[in-house]
């Protein structure tokens, strides 16, 4: 009689703690793969048009440079990475707000590349002043160039910057 009453007791409050916190946490954000308009499950849809995260930190190495990330092609299965590349058609890019009150972009680094396949070239744009803020986009002056999957460093001097795009 007494363990019933311990079980019933121990269950009471396990079901009330999980109740509890059910109803008063908050909602998670969290990131966003394969539902942007036009690029999820329809035909000819465009999965290396869909950033799925976008990570900005200081560089582990020199804290006075930051790290830029931009992740895309949501939900790849295993061992398929290397078959996945970028869209020539497109161009990606960083907008950046140093300390303006008003969130207007007052530099920009752009992203475009050439090529179908892993002999994609790409060209880094920036960092610069942006020809127009806001959402209408135009190429700044070229910085460099790069290829697929392998690590480089585009310009020189203090303005150098290192780059990386592939699996």
């Amino acid at each position: 009689m007494k363990l019933k009453r311990i079980i019933g007791a121990v269950t009471a409050v396990v079901a009330i703690s999980a109740a509890t916190v059910l109803y008063t946490t908050h909602s998670v954000k969290s990131s966003d793969h394969q539902d942007t308009y036009n690029l999820a499950n329809a035909v000819g849809h465009n999965p290396s048009a869909d950033i799925t995260d976008v990570y900005v930190f200081p560089s582990p190495t020199n804290s006075n440079n930051v790290v830029f990330a931009m992740d895309t092609w949501p939900l790849i299965p295993a061992g398929t990475g290397t078959t996945k590349f970028f869209d020539p058609t497109l161009i990606w890019q960083f907008k950046i707000a140093h300390g303006a009150t008003n969130y207007q972009e007052d530099q920009v680094i752009q992203v475009g590349v050439s090529g179908v396949d892993a002999a994609q070239k790409f060209t880094l744009y920036g960092p610069s002043a942006p020809n127009e803020a806001g959402t209408t986009n135009s190429l700044v002056k070229p910085t460099g160039t790069f290829g697929y999957n392998t690590a480089a460093t585009v310009g020189s001097g203090s303005s150098a910057i290192q780059v990386f795009a592939g699996p």
